[in-house]
């Protein structure tokens, strides 16, 4: 018998099924659900182990994550029960529905009979639509994996890795059902039904903690808040929802990254996976984000920089989006690597302390240029306007990803200049 802990039993009236929650070891599960999972999780139109280069490089960082005791989210399995059980009722006690668990569902031996149970309907290629629900064929098999083929293929491989980790612990959500419709129509909700989330939306579910913890962070910071329209009136005041385009910026290493770009470019995942994945990534978006407010500070209440053009006063530099991810994105570059290029913990730690060196004596040369009145010339905003003049189309893009060539030339030359005109001349027209 398989040693499982349960932990909640909901019955749910409308389909006339159990979910049951529940614990067990990696090995406990692997072994119930070896059958469906070389069926393809049990169910026609469900989705095999993914085999393309992104897909895999993600699920390889997966498999190195459990193979080192990472927790994964709860897999979902269906199991169809003979109506003669009787054991779909509410009036079923949690006792009653664990016993049947215990006793079928984990049973040592399967009776060669029991797929005789399931109720086969017509078989497709593909699911396209929930109203052909009725075309979808379950395998003649009673446990069927609805989501979780890929945390399965990867716990087999981390098994494969480190064989230690066979006690470690899986959380299972069980959905009991004696109809086959009810396991389909759960596994199209948890998968093919979703609308699919671009990026930008998962990082706003998470907008609250993380902005949060950006204003415990850096004292200097000033949020204006994602349903405000409040103008900048001092320095280190930013809007919430440009500071959460920095955040994707940052973690994509891409100025030109599109924050509608849905989670079907795994490439754009993989990528903020890799940034994301180091354990300092936030703190070394933070001090970005601190020298951008301290640059922010010392050319705020500057004047009458250029006569004409985007950027005549200080307080126009980083008013401009473009030009703050332009920066955080030749940083995250310099300090993390392109997309795809991976660095060791210490290269990251060196280029960190390289990037960070830099800025920080970019900021004390505008603090002199500033005491010794050469700030104008210094930071040059009127060869600036020029370079960023005359687009019509596309000037967003443009932008970015001209102030990402700048600063990126900027961070990388070993020189002093004696004004910005250099970097600015960086700026492909």
């Amino acid at each position: 018998m398989k040693q499982i802990a349960y932990t909640s039993f909901i019955y749910d009236p409308q389909s006339e099924c159990f979910s049951v929650m529940a614990e067990m070891s990696i090995k406990s599960y692997l072994e119930i659900v070896e059958e469906a999972y070389k069926k393809d999780g049990g169910i026609k139109g469900q989705r095999t182990q993914l085999k393309t280069k992104s897909a895999l490089s993600i699920r390889e960082r997966l498999v190195n994550d459990l193979a080192r005791g990472t927790v994964i989210p709860p897999i979902v399995l269906g199991y169809l029960v003979n109506p003669q059980d009787k054991i779909l009722s509410k009036e079923n006690s949690n006792d009653e529905i664990e016993e049947f668990i215990e006793n079928v569902l984990f049973a040592e031996e399967v009776e060669e009979n029991k797929s005789n149970n399931i109720e086969e309907i017509e078989e497709i290629e593909e699911i396209e639509e929930i109203e052909e629900i009725e075309e979808i064929e379950i395998e003649e098999i009673e446990l069927v994996i609805i989501d979780g083929m890929q945390r399965t293929t990867a716990l087999y491989e981390a098994m494969e890795q480190n064989p230690t980790i066979a006690g470690n612990t899986v959380r299972v959500e069980f959905w009991l059902t004696n109809k086959s419709t009810s396991l389909i129509y759960r596994m199209l909700i948890l998968n093919t039904g979703q609308v699919p989330w671009n990026l930008r939306q998962q990082i706003e579910v998470i907008n609250g903690p993380l902005i949060t913890e950006i204003q415990k962070n850096i004292d200097e910071i000033k949020l204006i808040k994602f349903n405000e329209n409040e103008r900048r009136t001092a320095a280190g005041q930013f809007q919430a929802k440009d500071i959460i385009d920095l955040y994707m910026a940052f973690g994509s290493r891409n100025a030109d990254f599109n924050t509608q770009e849905t989670l079907s470019d795994q490439f754009t995942k993989l990528d903020f996976i890799e940034s994301t994945g180091n354990e300092n990534f936030n703190e070394i978006f933070y001090k970005i984000l601190k020298i951008i407010c301290k640059i922010d500070n010392l050319i705020f209440n500057l004047e009458d920089l250029a006569v004409s053009g985007k950027f005549k006063d200080g307080k126009d530099f980083f008013t401009s989006k473009t030009c703050k991810i332009g920066l955080v994105t030749a940083a995250a570059i310099e300090i993390l690597g392109y997309p795809g290029e991976e660095f060791s913990e210490e290269e990251i730690k060196e280029n960190y302390e390289r990037v960070i060196k830099k800025l920080e004596n970019f900021c004390n040369e505008i603090s002199s240029k500033i005491r010794s009145g050469e700030i104008k010339d210094y930071l040059d905003f009127a060869t600036l306007n020029e370079k960023i003049s005359g687009k019509t189309s596309g000037i967003g893009r443009f932008e970015r990803n001209g102030f990402k060539e700048a600063f990126s030339f900027l961070i990388v030359s070993p020189r002093k200049f004696k004004d910005l005109e250099v970097v600015w001349r960086h700026i492909k027209s």
